[in-house]
Order: C-alpha cells, then sequence, then structure tokens
C-alpha cells in the first residue's frame, strides 16, 4: 500500500481506504491516512461504526483523515440486524453520537456522511433515515443505492433487471489494492479472489 501511496504522491489523487472489510480492524489504517495527508492525496474511510470508540475517533482525527462514511442500513435493530448480523444499532447509534460530539469538541474538519444503502427489507425507512442523521456534524446524510447488481434489490431501482454492469468501478479507473498487495481492476475481481483464497 505505502509503495502506491508513494507512486501517486503529489497526483491530488483520493484514496479509498476499504474494501471488502472493515478498515479499522487493520492496526496500520491511521499510518496509511496519516500516510496519505503526507503525499498531498485525499484520504477516504468508510466503516460500519462499530468499532468507532474514543480511541479510533481520535485516532482518525489526529491522522488528518478527510472523509468518513459510516454505514447504517437501517433505523430499527430488527432491520439494521439483517444486515449487520450481531450489529447492535443503539451500541452503533451511541458511538456515532459520540464521535460526532468528539469531532465538534476538536473543530475537525474531517467530512462526515453517514450512508444508508437502500436494499430490499430497508427502502420504506429512507424518509426516517435522513430525518434521524441530519444534525451539527453531520456533512451529508446520503442514501445509496446498491451498486453491485443484487436480484434482491432489482425491482427497487429505476431501471431494476436492466443494471447488468457487474462492477461500475470498471468504468471509473480505480485499482483495488488487497491488504496482501494483490492489484485487481475491480472490487469483483478483489472478492472472487477472496472467496477462492
Amino acid at each position: 500500500v505505502m509503495k502506491a501511496l508513494d507512486e501517486m504522491a503529489g497526483s491530488d489523487g483520493l484514496v479509498f481506504l476499504y474494501g471488502l472489510g472493515e478498515p479499522l480492524l487493520d492496526p496500520r489504517i491511521f499510518d496509511f491516512i496519516r500516510a496519505c495527508g503526507e503525499r498531498g492525496l485525499t484520504s477516504l474511510v468508510s466503516t460500519n461504526g462499530l468499532l468507532m470508540d474514543d480511541e479510533a475517533a481520535h485516532g482518525l482525527i489526529d491522522a488528518g483523515l478527510d472523509h468518513l462514511i459510516i454505514g447504517i442500513d437501517g433505523t430499527t435493530q430488527e432491520t439494521y440486524g439483517r444486515y449487520r448480523e450481531g450489529g447492535d444499532l443503539a451500541v452503533l447509534e451511541q458511538r456515532v453520537e459520540r464521535f460526532l460530539a468528539i469531532k465538534q469538541e476538536r473543530r475537525a474538519r474531517l467530512d462526515v456522511t453517514i450512508q444508508m444503502i437502500r436494499l430490499e427489507k430497508n427502502h420504506h425507512q429512507v424518509d426516517e433515515f435522513l430525518r434521524t442523521w441530519t444534525r451539527p456534524g453531520v456533512n451529508a446524510v446520503r442514501i445509496k443505492e446498491e451498486d453491485i447488481g443484487l436480484e434482491a434489490t432489482a425491482g427497487i431501482h429505476r431501471d431494476g433487471d436492466l443494471r447488468k454492469n457487474p462492477c461500475h468501478l470498471l468504468y471509473r479507473g480505480p485499482l483495488v489494492i488487497r491488504h496482501t498487495g494483490e492489484v485487481y481492476a475491480c472490487y469483483s475481481g478483489a472478492e472472487s479472489f477472496a472467496r477462492l483464497g
């Protein structure tokens, strides 16, 4: 990862420090964020928020993270639990609220997006989600369309079953570099490798 960051140095690039797993599980995440800033790169982390304790909150701010996405796919435990098995929505909400308080106390410039991916079992909660998370410290509340082509969500999207593109990243240009150093053209290839490996 550091070699790739060195090669991107000075390019004004945006580095997505996540994919196929929870980035806060990697103890090097703060080093990667710091390395991005040192090389003039913009850093973005997307997390499920379950590991967002005070130490992680201060670590992300201290490292100089530019953008943070916190994914919360539901407004009730029943709905959230369908997509985050074993996750406790009440605990997550407390951690996010604490993180937002720390961000404000420290006057951190970190841009925070609270995001819900619209899926088969949560699309009826969009309005409630928007109301719930529009608050101080949150820069954007986003409803993201599921973009990897799950059959279960085809009926709730405008283009329904016409969505045949296996990976939208193929047409946007970023490469996926796994924690092991393997490089792929999109998440689909990296995910297939992970299943086989």
